[in-house]
C-alpha cells in the first residue's frame, strides 16, 4: 500500500479495537505485516484516534 488515499480508506474502517490491534503491532515492529509501510500505521492510528473521539481532522 503506498497511497495516502488508500491508507484513508483502510484507516476508516478501523474501530477502536482495530486501533489497539495495530498500536500492539507497532510496538512489536510488524505493522508491515498488516499493510502498512514504517512510520505509516503510527500516523494514521494517530489520526483515527482523533476522530474516533469526534475531532475534525483535515
Amino acid at each position: 500500500m503506498d497511497s495516502n488515499i488508500e491508507y484513508e480508506k483502510k484507516i476508516s474502517e478501523y474501530n477502536r479495537n482495530a486501533l489497539l490491534k495495530l498500536w500492539r503491532l507497532i510496538e512489536a515492529g510488524t505493522s508491515d505485516k498488516d499493510g502498512w509501510m514504517p512510520g505509516r500505521a503510527f500516523e494514521y492510528l494517530i489520526l483515527r484516534a482523533f476522530q474516533l473521539d469526534g475531532a475534525e481532522v483535515r
